[in-house]
């Protein structure tokens, strides 16, 4: 066989294998000098068989170690590393209070009040589960991960300036489809007039850092971007959710988060984020995918303590009616990264039982 041949075994073993012979660990010393006798026996009139020479009365076996597919790169490649924790973002008291331009959206147009929060107590109480799955008590989010060569497909796509093209407006799109000549056919824009963000307003960079996909056609082709059906068949697989269920999203949601926190945001609920409306939040939950490895990032539900996504395939679950917020880097990831971001996409579900 081919695959047990001298030159095919030291390449097996530099890649990560163990050779062996019976109980005995081949060195990478006697598969060269095994690849020597193989050379010299195509140099020389010999008729034996080049296996022969090498292998004679002996039996060869490769043992790749296992590979874990389920796990995620936890560990980021770049600064902040996992270790820092919470002490690569803003601290709690600086980034914890409500501002009372969101209080003042709270209230009806009778003039009657309308918690902002109940969502979050009715998840502190347990009365209000997160499409009922188990929620972590200290997060209030339901975490898992997913394997990393999906979420490094889409990412890949996603940054290409190429699958880019300017809109009407000054936008500009991300390009879903193109027809046989290359030309794109279907771009979706971002969003510029969401002011909910963890810095300054800026309508035109808001529009540069984010993509959102509300129509049926539109979602379908963030389906058919590179890795996208494979990073949701694992994420469904996680959830036991089905495939058809996880494929069908009531809106995508693609989110560069960096420096300009133009797509981080301040407290806020996404019934106004996807327009679903106040009254159907209660059944609104989002699945969010970290797809970069370059830092860790992390959100936080109000009442609960942040969550932090800790590297590429890093997801979390959360209930969309609930008041919760992106948590910015601490200015010093800056100082010591000013390229640093993170690309998430987020997958909103509606009329999801609670």
């Amino acid at each position: 066989c081919c695959g047990r041949e001298p030159r095919a075994l030291l390449s097996d073993q530099r890649n990560g294998a163990s050779i062996t012979v019976g109980d005995r660990e081949v060195s990478e010393e006697q598969l060269k000098l095994w690849v020597q006798k193989e050379l010299q026996s195509v140099d020389s009139a010999t008729t034996l068989p080049r296996q022969q020479l090498a292998y004679s009365a002996m039996r060869v076996e490769v043992h790749f170690p296992a590979m874990e597919l389920t796990a995620p790169y936890l560990a980021p490649t770049a600064f902040p590393a996992k270790c820092d924790g919470l002490h690569a973002f803003e601290s709690k008291e600086s980034a914890g209070a409500v501002p009372e331009a969101v209080l003042r959206r709270a209230v009806r147009r009778d003039g009657s009040s309308l918690s902002l929060i109940r969502y979050n107590t009715q998840l502190r109480l347990g009365s209000l589960s997160i499409a009922r799955k188990h929620l972590d008590p200290v997060t209030g989010c339901h975490t898992f991960c997913i394997p990393a060569l999906p979420c490094t497909l889409l990412e890949n796509y996603l940054r290409d300036p190429k699958n880019t093209v300017p809109l009407k407006g000054g936008q500009v799109g991300l390009v879903l489809e193109r027809n046989a000549a290359g030309v794109p056919t279907r771009a979706i824009p971002g969003y510029n007039s969401y002011a909910v963000t963890a810095g300054v307003f800026d309508p035109v960079s808001q529009s540069a850092r984010t993509r959102v996909a509300t129509v049926v056609p539109d979602k379908e082709g963030i389906l058919q971007l590179p890795g996208c059906h494979a990073l949701l068949a694992l994420a469904a697989a996680k959830l036991k959710w089905s495939t058809d269920f996880i494929k069908r999203p009531y809106q995508v949601h693609i989110l560069l988060q960096d420096h300009d926190l133009q797509a981080g945001f301040g407290w806020h609920t996404d019934g106004d984020g996807t327009s679903i409306g106040k009254y159907r939040e209660g059944n609104l939950v989002a699945l969010a995918i970290q797809l970069s490895c370059s830092a860790v990032s992390a959100m936080w539900v109000h009442g609960f303590q942040p969550c932090i996504y800790e590297g590429r395939g890093a997801c979390v679950l959360f209930h969309g009616g609930c008041l919760h917020r992106s948590l910015p880097w601490a200015p010093h990831v800056f100082d010591k990264n000013p390229n640093c971001s993170v690309i998430k996409i987020v997958f909103f579900y509606a009329d999801v039982p609670c």
